[in-house]
């Protein structure tokens, strides 16, 4: 652990918050008013922090109050200096509820502590868990670090935006003194990174990907996040930065391997601990529920939805609702598959329509010749675009959609064909 000397911070506790709030509202500001940045000489990230009783540099404190007219900043710090927080969570969910994932608990918990990997991809399908995964996974190991930074991308920061976020938690500069470019940024994150052991966590790294093209791609705008992940993923440091995607980002691929410091996990679905979901929901006849498991694949998310679904409306008997089909798509679940449909490029949605038309898994060379127009390069490359957004399924050299992907497209079918 590092034990160096660092600016004096502080924090207020949601009581003394009140006093600001009051403050706040006679300004007519919000809790993050560009104004209030403006006057305070601090930015949107440092303000989230403070109201979240989150420790920042006494400066900092001192700006907020007086930016409201707030003098008497003594009476509102809860101590003087305070020893700083080495942990910001940021929008990470509560785990409280968390099913099975010991094996991959295990084997991630190995690769940052025991292997020290500098990046590591957890990849999967939407719903599947990758974040909650994430969030246990540093709750786990945050006494091998000296700082725990959990960010969720969702929103999808400017690179610049992140970097002055991360580097006023890591390094307390204030926001004027964080200038420069992204490739100057991410040299003084390196610096952190190799000075202190941190964990850093990016969840919801898809949302800066572009739809419409294959795995990967960036959006405009978002392709220098591939020079911090390379760089990150080159460069020595004592650190680790680990991210959540749907899709597996270019530079994990090319810097990943099985005794190198940057390593990708497949999140799969969940086998016998799903159950647990179905108790919690008050499904009953559980001789059926490996039906829905197989049905769905593990999907908790998915497994949410339909659990809540048959409680409702067939109060809770699995048997009436495989009645009505083996692989219902409920409106909640179409909503959620289309969401992955809106990312795939032209190519690869008429090869999930092709695959939808068969019966059986299909061979490469039966796809190729029912796609008679399209290249095998370009085919191949399509096909391994949609297992990486675990869309499709490959078994000995053969290709089928999972159940509730063939209802959900065999459904769409049926609408426009009316």
């Amino acid at each position: 652990m590092a034990g160096n000397l660092r600016a004096a911070v502080l924090s207020a506790s949601q009581k003394k918050l009140e006093i600001i709030d009051e403050a706040r509202k006679k300004k007519g500001w919000k809790k993050t008013s560009i104004a209030w940045c403006q006057a305070a000489h601090t930015t949107e990230a440092t303000l989230k922090r403070f109201w979240r009783s989150i420790p920042i540099r006494q400066d900092s404190f001192i700006n907020i109050c007086q930016a409201v007219g707030l003098n008497n900043w003594k009476e509102i710090a809860d101590a003087l200096p305070q020893i700083e927080a080495h942990t910001d969570w940021g929008e990470a969910p509560d785990v409280t509820a968390f099913y099975g994932r010991a094996g991959e608990l295990t084997t991630l918990k190995k690769w940052v502590v025991e292997e020290n990997c500098r990046l590591i991809g957890i990849l999967g399908m939407g719903g599947i868990g990758k974040t909650a995964v994430s969030v246990k996974l540093a709750k786990e190991v945050q006494d091998n670090f000296d700082y725990i930074i959990w960010r969720s991308l969702h929103q999808a920061p400017p690179l610049n935006e992140l970097l002055t976020d991360l580097l006023e938690f890591l390094s307390y500069q204030p926001a004027p003194d964080l200038t420069g470019d992204a490739s100057e940024l991410i040299s003084r994150l390196i610096e952190c990174l190799r000075r202190y052991r941190c964990l850093l966590v990016l969840d919801n790294l898809e949302a800066i990907l572009s739809s419409g093209d294959f795995v990967g791609h960036y959006q405009a705008g978002y392709k220098v996040y591939g020079e911090l992940l390379k760089r990150v993923g080159e460069t020595p440091h004592q650190s680790c930065l680990v991210l959540t995607s749907r899709e597996k980002l270019r530079e994990v691929a090319l810097l990943e391997g099985e005794t190198l410091p940057v390593r990708s996990y497949q999140l799969a679905g969940l086998g016998d601990e799903a159950r647990e979901i179905f108790k919690e929901k008050g499904l009953v006849q559980e001789d059926k529920w490996g039906t829905l498991i197989n049905i769905y694949r593990g999907n908790p998310f998915m497994l949410k939805i339909v659990s809540a679904f048959i409680k409702e409306v067939f109060d809770g008997k699995v048997s009436e609702f495989l009645k009505i089909g083996t692989t219902q798509v409920t409106r909640d679940i179409s909503d959620f598959i289309e969401v992955h449909f809106e990312r795939l490029s032209k190519l690869e949605m008429q090869i999930v329509y092709q695959l939808s038309l068969e019966k059986e898994p299909v061979a490469l060379s039966e796809l190729q010749e029912s796609l008679s127009g399209v290249s095998s390069i370009e085919l191949t490359n399509a096909l391994a675009s949609l297992v990486g957004r675990s869309l499709i399924e490959k078994s000995s050299g053969r290709f089928t959609l999972q159940p509730v992907v063939q209802e959900y497209v065999t459904s769409l079918e049926l609408k426009y064909s009316e």
